[in-house]
């Protein structure tokens, strides 16, 4: 007679293998532990039977053997002083672009990051110690766990674990700051759209202000120089154009800054 014992212990180290996503395959290559053995204590092997309640000693023990991984520790990342974002290239862009949902604003802010950023280490390391969820940082999409995976490695530093958890329920909310319809997850308790919850507003208002000085005389690099950094000729050439919908309440107070003195000397 074979020498059974109760599968549960290594039912449970699959799961702890699993959550550290582990394949059945893999369990079974580092086991060697057949793979219909390895699925059938864990899930069963159909024909309407659950998962097996007893296994053979020598397979139990096989299992067992495996050593389940450390999740990864973010605290061990080193965090950058916050002088960084000082010299960040999305500094003289609107930050809409790297918060929109749109893939083509998406693509511009990933485009900027590659190509202009000196500081992209240093954003990149911050957006894996706080485990940023949303955004483009360092020119990744932190809420594409592939994405940030691959951050995280060309960094040589461990990723934030993301558990799988079930998808739930999006419900319609209005946004109590600009009004718009969002569609927001059953379990999370949030008012705000993203773009304002990211400190954006409606550019409307911004465009308006622009258009009245574009026609008082003033060229776009006038009108950029005199509400000073971060807003750029770039900018204000693209939101007289009509290219954003939303922009940063700290460049719509740079410009609605502007003295009504230098408005109409």
């Amino acid at each position: 007679m074979r020498d059974l014992v109760p599968a549960l212990p290594a039912r449970r180290r699959i799961e702890q293998l699993r959550a550290q996503k582990w394949t059945y395959a893999r369990i079974s290559r580092e086991s060697g532990v057949g793979l219909y053995t390895v699925r059938g204590i864990a899930i069963g092997c159909g024909h309407g039977f659950g998962a097996w309640q007893h296994v053979t000693r020598d397979a139990s023990d096989r299992i067992l053997a495996l050593e389940v991984p450390p999740e990864n520790d973010i605290t061990a990342i080193p965090l950058p002083p916050e002088e960084w974002q000082e010299q960040a290239a999305c500094r003289s862009h609107d930050p809409e672009l790297w918060w929109s949902p749109l893939a083509k604003d998406q693509r511009d802010a990933q485009e900027i990051c590659v190509l202009d950023c000196p500081v992209r280490r240093e954003c990149g390391l911050t957006a894996l110690a706080k485990d940023e969820r949303f955004g483009i940082w360092a020119g990744h999409d932190m809420s594409n766990a592939r994405d940030m995976r691959s951050l995280a490695s060309a960094l040589g530093v461990p990723a934030p674990h993301r558990p799988r958890t079930r998808k739930a329920k999006m419900l319609t909310r209005q946004c109590v700051d600009c009004g718009a319809e969002f569609q927001v997850r059953s379990d999370r308790d949030r008012d705000q759209c993203r773009p304002c919850n990211a400190g954006l507003m409606p550019a409307a208002q911004v465009r308006e202000f622009i258009v009245e000085l574009i026609a008082q005389g003033r060229t776009h690099q006038q009108i950029a120089e005199m509400a000073g950094e971060p807003v750029t000729k770039y900018w204000v050439t693209n939101m007289a154009a009509g290219r954003y919908q939303r922009t940063s309440v700290e460049y719509a107070e740079r410009l609605f800054a502007i003295s009504s003195v230098a408005v109409a000397s």
